[in-house]
């Protein structure tokens, strides 16, 4: 969201005074981050300190906006945005803060409070070959752009400049403007809390007030999703949505493919969520983006092998969501049937056997999007993804019926099933193993 007083935006001086008014700041700081004043003083010192260093970085007299983005928690829905599945989502009270003013050129110009993110700066024009590009998607698979990265891929530009870059993409009839940003944020470093959405999110709505951009909350989650693609994640907009449509003490359940914002509902006052820090980074560059890209890619090779497997039943179904016991005459016992037909593993020279020769390119497109893997556990990711599909429609049922043991239960299951290791009774951490044998399915 982007902070707001009586007159809009003004400069740094007006922001600090706005800050130092109990009358003014009062009521939106409560709505945001409800009646804790331990809390609010915190976040008020934190808007102070950016807006202080934007002046002393920048200097200028400039009007700037404020804008701000909380990190998120995914109570169900893990992994299968990309899918068609559901999420189940909820903001949490870390986020990323930005101060930014408009530039008349086209540079944008970025700083941090946190030292672990190096002053960066970009031209947008220097972007693009020529002008930007009709097809965004083409873009960012091309050589232009794979070769902008190298010696600097993971860095924190990145994401900033994707979405920008999809920004001037998608009005390119006009030349946006350059952009001064001071960035803040107290959301854990790859602790699975979407820090960096948080920071394209915050970016956009920074970036739409300066140049005036007319978007819909759905288009600008959209936005944000394809942005992202830029650093080469094939993920969904399941973060995004969670919070552009966040609401405090609320969950919002969202369905995908198409993006449809389907509803939001209270969590029950008499139950806290514990977000606990593992301190386990969860970096999505380097392996951790190949694990990422592959586990989606492991979703295609298993579409692909159903619609070879079961055609009659394939061709009903758009995407993993629709294979369900209640979807066109589907029993559970077809459901398995299916999934054990699957192999519970397979090499990519096995896969190229067991497909079509004249389809193979469908198979390469899907290898395009990490370094292959030797082994592909196709079995069990088809498995835990179309449960999760189940669980994520169904769970809102069981919150708003206060069903909560239920619900927790269900969450265990959905963790255990994404999960990749646990504490033995020393507390060493050691493979989780899950059964995905034809035996287990029956």
């Amino acid at each position: 969201m982007r902070f707001s007083m009586s007159n809009d935006n003004g400069s740094v001086k007006e922001w600090l005074t706005y800050f130092d008014d109990q009358n003014c700041r009062r009521d939106q700081l409560i709505e945001i981050y409800g009646n804790d004043q331990d809390l609010i003083c915190e976040r008020i010192k934190d808007y102070k300190h950016i807006l202080k260093l934007h002046h002393e970085t920048y200097g200028t007299r400039d009007r700037v906006v404020i804008a701000r983005s909380p990190g998120r928690i995914n109570l169900m829905g893990k992994h299968i945005d990309h899918q068609g599945g559901h999420v189940n989502v909820m903001a949490i009270n870390k986020e990323i803060l930005l101060v930014a003013s408009a530039r008349e050129d086209d540079e944008i110009h970025m700083v941090n409070t946190d030292p672990a993110f190096p002053n960066r700066s970009f031209h947008i024009s220097q972007c693009f070959e020529n002008q930007p590009p009709k097809d965004w998607f083409s873009y960012i698979k091309s050589d232009f752009v794979k070769e902008s990265f190298k010696g600097c891929f993971g860095d924190w530009v990145h994401y900033v400049k994707g979405v920008i870059l999809r920004l001037q993409t998608e009005f390119s009839d006009r030349k946006l403007c350059g952009m001064n940003m001071a960035f803040s944020g107290n959301i854990p470093i790859s602790a699975g809390l979407s820090g960096s959405s948080a920071l394209v999110v915050s970016t956009l709505e920074a970036y739409s007030s300066l140049n005036q951009l007319d978007l819909t909350k759905k288009r600008s989650v959209e936005l944000c999703g394809e942005g992202e693609w830029y650093v080469g994640l094939n993920n969904g907009f399941s973060d995004p949505a969670a919070m552009k449509y966040a609401q405090r003490g609320h969950m919002v359940k969202l369905s995908f493919r198409p993006f449809v914002y389907e509803k939001t509902f209270a969590f029950p006052e008499e139950y806290k969520i514990v977000v606990a820090d593992s301190y386990v980074k969860a970096n999505k560059t380097g392996n951790a983006k190949d694990t990422y890209n592959q586990r989606v890619a492991t979703y295609g090779m298993g579409m692909l092998l159903l619609s070879e497997l079961f055609p009659e039943y394939m061709k009903r179904f758009s995407c993993l969501r629709d294979i369900q016991s209640d979807s066109l005459g589907m029993s559970t016992q077809d459901i398995y049937r299916m999934l054990a037909a699957l192999p519970e593993q397979i090499s990519i020279e096995q896969l190229y056997k067991q497909y079509p020769r004249e389809k193979h390119e469908n198979l390469r497109k899907l290898l395009k999007t990490h370094n292959p893997f030797p082994i592909y556990f196709v079995r069990g990711v088809m498995l835990y993804g179309i449960a999760e599909c189940r669980r994520a429609r169904l769970c809102s049922d069981l919150i708003e019926q206060n069903r909560m043991e239920e619900f927790g239960e269900w969450m265990t299951i959905s963790h255990d099933g994404d999960r990749v290791c646990k504490t033995d009774d020393q507390g060493n951490r050691v493979p989780y193993n899950n059964d995905w044998s034809a035996g287990m399915l029956y």
